[in-house]
């Protein structure tokens, strides 16, 4: 027996365990700008959060994750499962590029603040 069924005496209910990395069509129309938007986008399937019984979805267009209990499973389709590389994360900083080993260094960080000006 399970610890499950001992402490409530049924088996534990496995219907809402989702295959992760699937293609998933989250409900997205709270957050959408008018109802002519569309109603859902396609996503992968993360997990679920710890502190809500809802889904958590990432769209890889828009790098946005969506939470959402309304959601639709294409569970035998993978987005991610012929990708050849991972994608680099974004920086905020830009980084110095050096083609040649004499070139001097260049600087990416901005130089001193000035004061600011009020006008009247």
């Amino acid at each position: 027996m399970m610890p499950h069924q001992l402490l409530l005496g049924a088996p534990p209910l496995y219907d809402e365990l989702r295959v992760f990395g699937c293609l998933c069509y989250p409900n997205v129309m709270p957050t959408t700008a008018h109802k002519l938007n569309p109603r859902s986008v396609a996503c992968v399937f993360l997990g679920y959060p710890s502190d809500h019984r809802e889904y958590r979805c990432y769209d890889i267009e828009t790098r946005r994750v969506y939470i959402s209990r309304h959601v639709t499973f294409v569970e035998n389709v993978f987005p991610f499962r012929n990708a050849t590389s991972p994608r680099t994360p974004m920086t905020s900083t830009p980084t110095a590029v050096h083609t040649d080993d004499d070139a001097p260094p260049t600087s990416t960080t901005p130089g001193p603040a000035r004061p600011h000006r009020r006008v009247y």
